[in-house]
């Protein structure tokens, strides 16, 4: 707003004073409607603080009383300043803060980009350090780009896993087609001889179309313990009755709709279609291989008492995608013993 000053010089005093009043009024009006807001609430209280002190000069105000109102204004500036100053400071810093925590989440997802890591952590540095506003538009600009170099890195490393399953599943499937029996062979081994169950082609195959119809499964490996053991000391006929035993004791405690088969070694294996959660399929495990079982065996004359349990580990066929992939978590397994006597996975 221009204001011609020409009518007002060399006039007589009370045209001064009114000019000088029309001046206050004026600049309160200016610091009411152009302070710089900080905190919402102390903003407002400023500009009605303001407000009241124009209203209180009145239509036609003693110099004193005129005096008193610049002195006041210039408190209430003085303070209002102070406290969106500490204001602004504070909320940079709750920024500057909150994106370090934010580079270093990232620093630490690019676990696999070292010059990605090494620029976050220089953008960081650099924010902390930042106190004018073109700091802050340097660091705004290379975190765009790192981030930008980021998300390739991420976008390559998954086309990469991707293409890591596609060769193990292609590797699994030419290694079943090597191994694959004939289809007297096949007929044959129908059957576990010493279970009875059927065999481990049969639980590939049955894992497979579990996968398929993509219904809610477990796969359930139990390895017989000390079966190796059992087997050198007593002869394969004392492990054959007790891998027998379980198994029959397994058939009797899952349901009727469960699938049991031998996997291989003193491993068998059992797919459950359960509704419930995985929580509530352990502790059905639990129950189910909690009693300890016990065989009578006769070796060389005499008769030996073999206490029987089992090692087992719970997996949700939905989570293993190629399922291929389950049959060498089943194989580790029976080469380490099972693991403990509790679910390994869900």
């Amino acid at each position: 707003m221009f204001i011609s000053l020409k009518k007002y010089l060399d006039s007589r005093p009370e045209q001064v004073a009114a000019a000088l009043l029309r001046m206050v009024r004026l600049l309160l009006q200016g610091l009411d409607l152009h302070a710089v807001k900080g905190d919402a609430a102390d903003y407002e209280k400023y500009r009605a603080d303001i407000r009241h002190i124009g209203d209180s000069l009145g239509e036609r105000p003693a110099a004193s009383e005129v005096l008193v109102a610049a002195g006041t204004i210039v408190k209430a500036m003085e303070e209002y300043n102070s406290r969106t100053s500490r204001f602004i400071r504070v909320q940079c810093a709750e920024l500057q803060t909150m994106v370090g925590m934010l580079t270093k989440t990232m620093a630490t997802l690019a676990s696999g980009s070292e010059s990605s890591i090494t620029r976050l952590q220089a953008i960081e540095k650099q924010l902390h350090k930042a106190s004018m506003i073109e700091d802050f538009q340097t660091a705004r600009l290379r975190l765009a780009e790192c981030l930008e170099n980021l998300r390739g890195e991420i976008a390559r490393q998954r086309e990469e896993s991707q293409r890591t399953v596609a060769e193990i599943a292609s590797h699994l499937t030419k290694s079943q087609e090597r191994a694959a029996p004939s289809a007297a062979v096949r007929a044959e081994r129908r059957q576990d001889p010493v279970t009875g169950l059927p065999g481990r082609p049969e639980a590939e195959a049955a894992l497979v179309e579990l996968a398929t119809k993509n219904r809610r499964a477990y796969a359930v490996v139990f390895v017989i313990e000390r079966l190796e053991l059992i087997n050198v000391r007593f002869g394969y006929a004392a492990g054959d009755q007790v891998l027998l035993l379980f198994s029959q004791h397994l058939a009797q405690s899952l349901s009727g709709a469960d699938q049991l088969f031998r996997w291989s070694g003193p491993a068998l294996l059992a797919l459950l279609k359960r509704e419930g959660t995985p929580t509530e399929v352990r502790e059905e495990l639990t129950r189910i291989t909690a009693p300890r079982l016990e065989k009578t065996v006769h070796v060389g004359g005499r008769s030996v008492l073999l206490p029987l349990g089992a090692n087992w580990a719970m997996f949700s066929v939905a989570d293993y995608r190629p399922v291929q992939l389950l049959f060498l978590q089943f194989d580790n397994l029976v080469q380490g013993g099972g693991g403990q006597r509790v679910a390994e996975s869900a």
